[in-house]
């Protein structure tokens, strides 16, 4: 059965996703389409570069947190860089990261990121 799913957000506690997955993919569910925010972003990229769960969760296994880097400076330095920046940590590095791996899967643009049949990108 095809399905569509939104994964939200909520940092750590999105990694349950991997949980999920797994259940869904058990009993014969397929994503169509799949949409997400923050760390659930991350998740329906993932799915919609064709990953499985087995997959997602020895990503998660491997993951280095020391990816996602703290700002430099002081408390109220950070402060105001996260307000500025729209947040505490710098994620260059993991971008790059999640680059490589959609690239694995031979993903690299929105364009190749397609599950249900002819649906334009929506932002």
């Amino acid at each position: 059965m095809k399905i569509n799913a939104v994964f939200e957000g909520g940092g750590i506690k999105g990694l349950a996703y991997v949980g999920v997955l797994r259940f869904l993919e058990k009993r014969g569910f397929r994503f169509y389409k799949v949409g997400g925010t923050s760390i659930g972003a991350v998740f329906a990229a993932l799915v919609a570069a064709g990953y499985n769960s087995h997959e997602i969760e020895e990503l998660v296994n491997d993951f280095n947190p020391r990816i996602i880097t703290s700002m430099r400076g002081s408390r109220s330095a950070k402060f105001v860089n996260g307000i500025k920046k729209k947040g505490f940590y710098s994620i260059v590095n993991f971008e790059k990261y999640l680059s490589s791996v959609l690239k694995d899967k031979k993903k690299i643009c929105f364009g190749d990121l397609k599950i249900g049949a002819g649906y334009p990108l929506k932002m």
